[in-house]
């Protein structure tokens, strides 16, 4: 019994004395998926890592650490480091041991970890960034650039908050590949504010910019990590935060271990660029899509007939192409050909053809009478028809 005791302690010495002698690795650092650990060797030398977690480059910068009894084998540390995707043990520098006879120590004292490789930014600043919403929806900006409310500093200065209910979809305003989809949360924090807490997806475009989308609805997001996402694409619903009901969009390049907002243009419904403004509506205009409605014309209905069944009566009807964009159509429900003026009593409309509209309506058919576009906005509007006057 003796021996076996004394034996089962002679390994564990010999085990003991085996790990004295081992490399040893110990992290230092975590952020954004993105860790930082040093391996000291057996011999007293240091090897300082990173690991990237992410399907994009990340960057270290801003290093700074003290040190005991060790050369770093750079001449000095470099800005930043790049950090690859998807990658495990990078090294970022080695230290040695100056002097045997002594023990070495090394300790991190600062390190800032950032979106991207800052080496690779050159935003487009003149890039027609659509809308963040479906094809012909239309929102209004409750926040702006330097908003008074909460758009202030480098992540929120350039930024705008568009109302919208919980459950809007939301949609890429440039193509790019997903690199953050949160949609865990119950609350609408602020990112930095809570250490992560917020529901948002981040989109890494090629110039080095990113799209931010903040405030999505909890399991509304419809991409994941690393998917390729291409301009006007459904990527999620937008939720609520502590503000209201609102989805908080902005464009960022790196800047330290945040980032930096910057100024960008919408593509307006025209096709032309525009300067977003607070307190005004924007309709998304998707490309190769159908018309809007500010792109109809009377002609683009002028062949239009459609048969309808008898009913001895004669009416309009009203179709909504889009939040700013109304068709009216007369119904004839007798067997015989009419001559019918229609007017309408409105408020702050604009009509595609001068009031009253007289027309020809063959039996048993609808045919189109006139478009009605919204003026202003954010004012209110009305039509009422007026009693149609006809005849046979």
């Amino acid at each position: 019994m003796i021996l076996k005791i004394k034996g089962v302690f002679f390994i564990l010495f010999l085990l003991l004395i085996n790990n004295l002698n081992a490399d040893q690795k110990k992290y230092l650092h975590e952020f954004w998926n993105v860790r930082i650990y040093q391996l000291k060797k057996s011999n007293g030398d240091y090897i300082i890592f990173a690991e990237n977690k992410n399907v994009i480059p990340f960057h270290i910068s801003n290093i700074k650490y003290n040190d005991t009894n060790l050369k770093l084998l750079l001449d000095k540390i470099p800005e930043y480091f790049v950090i690859p995707p998807k990658t495990n043990d990078y090294k970022l520098f080695e230290l040695i041991k100056k002097r045997d006879n002594e023990k070495t120590n090394f300790y991190l004292t600062n390190c800032e970890i950032g979106i991207g490789d800052p080496s690779k930014v050159n935003p487009d600043l003149n890039y027609p960034y659509l809308p963040p919403y479906e094809h012909g929806k239309k929102y209004r900006i409750d926040q702006g650039f330097n908003g008074e409310a909460t758009h202030h500093g480098n992540i929120n200065e350039h930024s705008l908050d568009f109302h919208m209910d919980i459950g809007t979809p939301v949609c890429a305003a440039r193509d790019g590949i997903v690199f953050v989809a949160e949609d865990s949360f119950d609350a609408g924090y602020a990112f930095i504010e809570v250490g992560g807490r917020q529901n948002e997806i981040l989109i890494m475009h090629e110039d080095g910019s990113f799209a931010i989308y903040c405030h999505m609805q909890k399991r509304g997001n419809i991409v994941n990590i690393g998917d390729y996402v291409k301009k006007g694409d459904l990527i999620g619903h937008s939720g609520d935060s502590r503000g209201g009901p609102h989805l908080h969009f902005s464009i960022a390049v790196p800047h330290s271990s945040e980032w930096k907002t910057i100024p960008f243009y919408l593509l307006n419904e025209d096709g032309n660029l525009i300067k977003p403004k607070e307190g005004k509506y924007y309709i998304s205009r998707h490309p190769g899509r159908e018309k809007l409605g500010i792109d109809l014309k009377n002609s683009d209905f002028e062949n239009y007939e459609k048969k309808i069944k008898k009913n001895n009566k004669v009416k309009l009807r009203y179709e909504k192409v889009d939040d700013d964009t109304y068709v009216v159509y007369i119904q004839n429900g007798n067997d015989y050909t009419i001559d019918a003026y229609v007017d309408f009593d409105k408020v702050n409309l604009r009509e595609s053809k001068d009031l009253p509209v007289n027309l020809e309506v063959p039996p048993l058919t609808e045919k189109f009478v006139l478009l009605f576009w919204i003026k202003r906005e954010l004012e209110k509007f009305k039509f009422n028809e007026k009693p149609i006057k006809f005849k046979k």
